[in-house]
């Protein structure tokens, strides 16, 4: 059984499969851990050489057991053991390998089929998509902002970042194109990571990897091109 993730709101339990080497965790839509009447990430979860290690974003304060977890330093998070953020807990759960895996296929394709039993997979696509579109409206235009000032717009480098993050996890992306804009999320929050470690060689490295990625991809052109800026963006401040 893989690792997962019980989280406790109020008087409801959620598991949460964890299905990849990075989880945030906060109230943004492109957090993979989402906690309502937060704003933005406020921890990030990394699974590396065998363990789960947990950052702080420095946001609000975040408890594991009785420790302060302080911004920028890793803690090793250990089965069992209960992280605090205002007044949800999360408890890690490991049984067996603790390395991320999808969930069982059996309970997968139990999910599908009951979505599916009404909705032919295009009709389910298009509909998707369409209520993504006031989403993506808002997102693209933050980042036309941003790219035509020349990064100079009165928003965040984080909102930015958050903005490109949400748009590849929305359902604007086609289904044949959802895992390579998987692949760039992931390089991309493993890069953070490292930016927050001071580790620049790594996330130089993961940043690079997501630009091949992203040339060689057919993702929506905005969304291509918003992304590859933000990656220009990120390796220019590496190189400062």
């Amino acid at each position: 059984m893989p690792s997962q993730l019980l989280i406790q709101i109020g008087r409801q339990t959620i598991s949460k499969w964890i299905d990849r080497e990075v989880l945030r965790i906060g109230g943004d839509a492109s957090c993979e851990v989402q906690i309502p009447g937060l704003i933005g990430p406020v921890a990030t979860l990394q699974y590396h050489d065998g363990i789960y290690r947990l950052w702080s974003r420095g946001q609000i304060p975040v408890r594991l057991g009785h420790r302060v977890v302080e911004p920028e330093v890793p803690v090793h998070w250990k089965a069992r053991r209960v992280l605090a953020i205002n007044s949800t807990r999360i408890t890690l759960q490991i049984q067996g390998d603790p390395k991320p895996s999808p969930p069982p296929l059996d309970r997968e394709r139990g999910r599908t089929e009951s979505s599916t039993e009404s909705q032919s997979p295009v009709t389910q696509v298009k509909r998707a998509q369409r209520r993504q579109w006031p989403l993506v409206a808002v997102v693209l235009g933050l980042l036309v902002v941003w790219m035509t000032s020349g990064g100079k717009a009165d928003i965040g480098e984080q909102e930015y970042y958050d903005a490109v993050v949400r748009i590849l996890s929305s359902d604007f992306i086609d289904l044949s194109e959802q895992p390579t804009a998987r692949e760039v999320q992931d390089l991309l929050q493993a890069a953070r990571i490292c930016e927050s470690r001071r580790d620049i060689v790594q996330a130089r490295r993961h940043y690079c990897e997501a630009r091949g990625v992203l040339l060689g991809s057919d993702l929506p052109d905005k969304v291509r091109i918003a992304t590859l800026n933000l990656v220009r963006l990120r390796l220019a401040r590496l190189d400062r």
